[in-house]
């Protein structure tokens, strides 16, 4: 390959910057995704939860133990304290972008005639820029996400507590 035809050092960073940041922008969605499923089947297992007390004291001669309850009122707390991080983790944030006025202004005649090497610098920036704030604002969703999921993985473990005593 002749000299002339490689790609520039600026070409090559350029474009790990842009797929990173695609990763960032994939990496949002997803957490997303994994918060409203955090809520989902934090809603789905509530309700179970309700039907398993509406069978139980069906039976007019049962009565909850005071370590039963204690276990039913957990496990519902952690439910909830659940769907709240992941509604949390999704909560919208301001993700920077480039601003309409700075598009304009590489528009300018001085900005548009600019040597490209200069542009791709400018917008390299910009981006590396994007890319550290996205990674900052996905890691503290991620940090909700994770707390929602042993939350979660809590409260089954307080309801299959509470059944077990049940059971026994």
């Amino acid at each position: 390959m002749s000299p002339s035809s490689d790609p520039h050092a600026g070409e090559v960073y350029a474009e790990l910057i842009s797929s990173n940041l695609e990763r960032q922008a994939q990496r949002k969605g997803s957490i997303e995704q994994r918060g409203l499923s955090v809520i989902s089947t934090s809603g789905a297992l509530v309700t179970l939860q309700f039907a398993l007390v509406a069978v139980i004291t069906g039976d007019d001669s049962f009565e909850f133990s005071a370590l039963e309850k204690a276990a039913l009122a957990c496990s519902l707390g952690l439910f909830v304290a659940a769907s709240v991080l992941g509604l949390m983790s999704n909560q919208t944030q301001r993700y920077p972008y480039i601003s309409s006025k700075q598009l304009a202004r590489f528009t300018d005649r001085d900005a548009w005639q600019a040597p490209s090497d200069e542009a791709a610098r400018r917008v390299a920036r910009a981006h590396v820029n994007m890319l550290r704030a996205a990674r900052q604002k996905n890691a503290a969703k991620a940090k909700l996400l994770r707390y929602a999921i042993y939350l979660e993985v809590g409260a089954v473990a307080a309801l299959a507590a509470c059944v077990a005593l049940i059971l026994l």
